[in-house]
């Protein structure tokens, strides 16, 4: 992993730039160990599949891509129901 991140990581930071810019990538996190949380806005997971396929890391196959779908947390409403 970092032999891939010092050959391709101020690509990788440029296209997530990039995509941030373009509105797909809303947020960015890392946890404690190697790989990173997006928070993606995207009409659908196919569409974000296909734009993040694009990353150098992901593209070289050093990282992989594991979407899950969120929506609002509903039953807060009761609370004004």
């Amino acid at each position: 992993m970092r032999s891939a991140l010092a050959q391709h990581g101020r690509e990788e930071m440029r296209a997530l730039w990039e995509l941030h810019c373009d509105g797909l990538v809303r947020e960015m996190y890392y946890p404690e160990g190697p790989g990173a949380v997006l928070i993606l806005e995207s009409e659908s997971p196919q569409t974000a599949a296909t734009r993040l396929a694009d990353l150098p890391l992901i593209a070289s196959e050093t990282m992989t891509v594991e979407l899950i779908p969120l929506h609002p947390f509903k039953p807060l409403e009761i609370l004004f129901a």
